[in-house]
């Protein structure tokens, strides 16, 4: 990913997830975008309490990507992540799909794989094990 240039979501961003990241404190992203990937680095725990900041910026970072392109999304340097942001990754990975966007997850916690694995997400959300490995499976 030599020639990625950084991606600022801000500057795109609506009120509404401008408004809910603000107060998610406990969220921490960085995006970047390469030729045709997009890479969303997040960290924090993704909980109830933030779950519209982590499906706006979902949303927000899926809807800049383009078609056929692929959304990484490294969560590999998150806390803790609740159920439900697992059920909005299942969401996104589906709209993805219809757009013809690969979404692809980074993680090397064996949790998440068990996580994903009970909730029959293998086919939706594919783990690798590096931001690189994902960019070139």
């Amino acid at each position: 990913m030599a020639s990625a240039a950084v991606f600022y979501p801000h500057s795109q961003l609506n009120e509404c997830f401008a408004e809910a990241f603000e107060s998610a404190s406990r969220l921490r992203v960085h995006v970047e975008r390469s030729d045709a990937a997009m890479v969303l680095r997040v960290g924090g725990d993704i909980d109830l309490s933030n779950l519209a900041s982590w499906r706006c910026l979902l949303g927000e970072v899926s809807g800049a990507t383009v078609a056929p392109g692929t959304l990484i999304i490294d969560i590999d340097p998150a806390g803790f992540l609740g159920l439900c942001a697992f059920t909005a990754l299942a969401d996104t990975a589906e709209d993805c799909r219809r757009r013809g966007i690969n979404l692809r997850l980074v993680d090397t916690q064996p949790a998440l794989a068990r996580v994903i694995a009970l909730c029959q997400w293998d086919d939706e959300l594919p783990i690798y094990p590096s931001v690189l490995a994902a960019l070139h499976p």
